[in-house]
């Protein structure tokens, strides 16, 4: 049985951006030095989204424990959630976003010439061992609920803040490690449903893994611009959400809604189906890591050497344990589950 680290790249990406790259531009725009250390290289190379993505790596990575293989899945474009809704995760036009980032072309000491920096890292990534994975009319999310399917008899972590993922708990064999939340950042089923209710100052209610997809489909995600029903309760969401259907709940005429949440949800029926497509995720892709890239741990050093960027990358090596006592694992992750390799 093997043990793999999947990592949502579109979500380390942004974290990285608005952490290494957007907040530094607004300082500079500002006047202020809150960041003394410039994210560049000796020759003015821009790094933050090398430098930012693989420091967090590595601040992560002892919470994880052993593990055979690392897989960075990277976004492609959301060509199929578009074409059931063309307004499907649009951005405010004045929001700092990674789609910003302008082409910086660079050339490697082996060759390789990289358009930007998240080509570079992913380059880099390859030279170190991980297994990249990127389809340009795929997203993240899909490509890791296929990865899984594809290799269900192996345990998976999945290192994403995306609560998109807590619907793939109702694999045993699968956590979602949340980066920066508080308490417990390792969850199983259990502790992802535990987790809703710390949200909203404690009055949000328990959402199991098997109702995940219902009470977004419901609720809507602001975060991918999916509406919900006009201002609808969470707990009465939460309450229904366990439905077989949305044609069942219609049936029964939305049990438990006020009058005029049932009149909002009557209005919203279309759409909600439509967000049940949106929300859920596809695992039937084919999924295959980029091969153009052989591991080569020289060259990579070569390349962080150039780059000016100092980090100990030790924690790429599969095999090795390094569980971190203060990130609180879940049930899941008792002796067998920790031992798998």
């Amino acid at each position: 049985m093997n043990r793999h680290i999947l990592i949502d790249g579109n979500n380390l990406l942004h974290r990285a951006f608005h952490v290494f790259v957007a907040v530094s531009a607004e300082d500079e725009l500002c006047g202020r030095q809150a960041h003394q250390q410039r994210f560049e290289s000796d020759s003015g190379y821009p790094t933050g989204m090398i430098y930012g993505p693989l420091s967090m790596l590595a601040d992560w990575m002892p919470a994880l424990g052993r593990f055979n293989a690392i897989h960075f899945f990277n976004d492609g474009s959301p060509t199929r959630r578009r074409a059931l809704d063309p307004t499907y995760k649009q951005r405010e036009p004045d929001r700092a976003s990674l789609g910003d980032l302008p082409d910086r072309e660079i050339k490697l000491p082996d060759g390789f010439e990289a358009k930007n920096e998240v080509q570079v890292l992913m380059h880099l990534l390859q030279l170190l061992g991980v297994n990249v994975y990127w389809d340009p009319n795929e997203e993240a999310d899909d490509l890791i609920a296929s990865f899984i399917r594809k290799h269900q008899d192996d345990v998976h972590v999945i290192v994403s803040s995306d609560k998109d993922f807590f619907q793939l708990l109702t694999n045993p064999r699968v956590v979602v490690y949340r980066p920066g939340a508080s308490g417990p950042r390792l969850l199983d089923a259990e502790g992802a449903s535990a987790h809703w209710a710390t949200l909203n100052k404690g009055k949000h209610p328990p959402i199991p893994a098997e109702h995940v997809r219902m009470f977004k489909s419901l609720c809507g995600d602001a975060s991918d611009s999916i509406v919900g029903i006009h201002r609808l309760r969470k707990k009465i969401a939460a309450a229904v959400c366990g439905s077989e259907s949305v044609d069942k709940l219609m049936a029964d005429d939305w049990p438990g809604f006020s009058d005029t949440e049932r009149l909002h949800a009557r209005e919203f029926a279309d759409r909600i189906k439509l967000n049940w497509q949106l929300v859920g995720l596809f695992d039937d892709l084919p999924v295959e890591p980029l091969r153009s890239v052989r591991p080569d741990v020289e060259v990579a050093e070569q390349v962080l050497n150039l780059l000016n960027i100092r980090l100990d990358m030790s924690f790429l090596t599969p095999g090795q344990e390094r569980m971190r006592v203060a990130d609180v694992p879940a049930k899941v992750l008792g002796d067998d589950w920790m031992n798998s390799i």
